[in-house]
């Protein structure tokens, strides 16, 4: 089914359409909408369409855009043996788009945003509530051009090796994400290279499915790229893109190469390994497979917020093999107030330097803490209980001591954190090497109604001990 302008004026488009309870099926392309205004699906189905897409919605001018359309309670899918036939793709210039309550299965990608009209036009204002993405084999949620997409209380999952949701650097609008479960995903969950990204109250987790020998790349070769660093040849193209993470194994001759690596993709079976210094002649075998993460916040991306989030493995429910909640290679990000426990090698990489604009605090399952106690004792050392400087005390809430920092210029003794007058850690040794240690029982220090009065209790000191410098690092508890 196709709509099209009849004539070169404004009336002469199609408006208010609605089609309900309609099937179509068995077809090359399913739908394409142009100049059409208010045209309503609802309880339609579409299934079993092997050509370039299922739903097109396309718009070259302001005159021969779809604008507003919705699709209520309905069900698209490519088929599942249509793995390269794309479900729904606006192109060009697009109006309000809805989908409430609608599933997208199968195919290629979900829903692609982008713009191949040779106009400077943009879609917007795509918003999606309820249903969501299921069992496709390229990216179910793919944002290349546009102005504005919402996601809300959506399922977003995938068969395929590559991310959930793509937002690429030319997406000029902003992005959210609220209450959703994106999970599955071959690589990210979410890969984003633009600016405003919201992701709030979603669950994330059970990415990085393909971070696994089962779908690694045989290798040909490794070698120096004539820059000093590896370079690494695979049987087959691997498909991979510069700044993914992979673990490369079994290389024998060249044993420097194994482990895990940011890449530089050369063509499309050659990629270098950044900061490695190659070595060795390489003798054969060997193979590498790539990783995947909750959230990857890529190099040039502005205004992520990232808040009350639950980053990590679905007990139960999938592989896991994401290795971080969240990597980013952008400073200018907020996260808090998240769950980022539940991934095998962290809750966050942080691959570049903080700056002015960086905010991270108050996650579970990265360490942070939101400030510190510090107190120095000058001179000698010896065994006893000491105030904070100025006479510390929480008052008004709650806290939980769960970190230290000290180190002694001379000597050793141990440190236990006090509260009014009694040791409430076990002790942690100090030495001339600067130390930050985990306190295994952490501390929790309730001032909420009697103020505590707080401070440090030493022990076995050395009779040399000399210069203390300790900090105990606090989470709020409210």
């Amino acid at each position: 089914m196709r709509t099209q302008r009849a004539g070169t004026e404004k009336d002469d488009g199609n408006y208010m359409i609605a089609f309900s309870n309609v099937r179509f099926r068995d077809g090359y392309n399913g739908t394409t909408l142009r100049g059409c205004n208010t045209i309503r699906f609802q309880n339609c189905v579409w299934n079993t369409f092997s050509g370039e897409h299922v739903v097109l919605l396309n718009g070259v001018a302001d005159d021969n855009r779809a604008d507003p359309i919705e699709f209520v309670q309905c069900g698209i899918a490519a088929g599942p043996d249509n793995t390269t036939t794309d479900n729904v793709i606006v192109d060009g210039l697009g109006g309000s788009l809805k989908f409430i309550a609608t599933a997208i299965l199968f195919g290629h990608h979900g829903l692609w945003m982008r713009n191949t009209t040779g106009t400077t036009a943009l879609p917007k204002f795509v918003y999606f509530e309820g249903g969501g993405f299921e069992n496709t084999h390229g990216v179910s949620v793919l944002l290349e051009r546009g102005a504005q997409a919402q996601f809300a209380n959506t399922y977003i999952s995938t068969d395929g090796e590559d991310d959930l949701v793509r937002v690429g650097p030319d997406f000029t609008g902003s992005a959210t994400f609220t209450g959703c479960v994106i999970r599955g995903a071959g690589r990210n969950g979410i890969d984003f290279a633009s600016r405003r990204l919201t992701v709030s109250g979603s669950l994330i987790g059970n990415n990085g499915r393909t971070a696994h020998t089962d779908f690694a790349r045989g290798l040909d070769a490794v070698g120096d790229n004539g820059d000093g660093a590896f370079r690494v040849t695979t049987a087959a193209a691997h498909g991979w893109e510069t700044g993914d993470r992979v673990t490369v194994y079994d290389a024998a001759g060249t044993e420097a190469a194994n482990g895990k690596w940011t890449i530089t993709v050369i063509d499309d079976d050659t990629f270098d390994l950044q900061g490695s210094d190659a070595s060795g002649s390489y003798t054969g075998g060997g193979s590498a497979y790539r990783h995947g993460a909750g959230i990857n916040i890529r190099d040039g991306a502005t205004r992520v917020v990232v808040t009350g989030n639950a980053v990590g493995g679905f007990v139960g429910d999938g592989t896991n093999r994401q290795d971080y909640a969240l990597v980013t290679a952008a400073p200018d990000v907020l996260v808090s107030a998240n769950d980022l426990n539940g991934n095998h090698a962290g809750g966050l990489l942080m691959r570049t330097a903080p700056t002015a604009e960086t905010r991270i605090w108050g996650n579970k399952g990265t360490g942070d803490v939101d400030g510190w106690f510090a107190a120095r004792i000058d001179g000698a050392v010896a065994n006893g209980a000491y105030d904070f400087p100025g006479a510390l005390y929480v008052a008004g809430e709650r806290v939980t001591v769960v970190k230290t920092a000290l180190a002694v210029a001379a000597g050793g003794c141990s440190v236990r954190f006090a509260v009014d007058g009694e040791a409430a850690t076990g002790a942690v040794a100090a030495t001339a090497e600067p130390a930050v240690k985990t306190i295994t029982t952490a501390a929790v220090v309730d001032g909420s109604a009697t103020p505590k009065r707080i401070g440090l209790i030493v022990q076995s000191a050395t009779a040399d001990a000399a210069d203390l410098t300790v900090q105990f690092g606090y989470r709020r508890a409210g």
